[in-house]
């Protein structure tokens, strides 16, 4: 079975203490991309949680613009 590539947008609170451990744990699932207005915040999420070489961002309209992401989590506040 192919894994889905995930990208991530929102990289705080509710992406580190839920979401972002639990897709982890997940063997079909690999998280490819990784975007938060405050860029440190999307690096670290990528080296924690990302596979190798696993994109940053910090405009979300170009992370939805990459083709080879399956899904995206939003996991912005409301």
């Amino acid at each position: 079975m192919d894994k889905v590539r995930i990208g991530i947008i929102g990289c705080g609170g509710i992406a580190n203490n839920k979401h972002m451990p639990s897709l982890k744990k997940v063997e079909q699932a690999e998280m490819v991309a990784f975007c938060d207005i405050i860029e440190e915040r999307a690096q670290k999420a990528a080296k924690e949680y990302g596979v190798p070489g696993a994109k940053v961002y910090t405009d979300y309209r170009e992370l939805l613009q990459d083709k080879s992401i399956d899904v995206v989590h939003v996991l912005t506040p409301n």
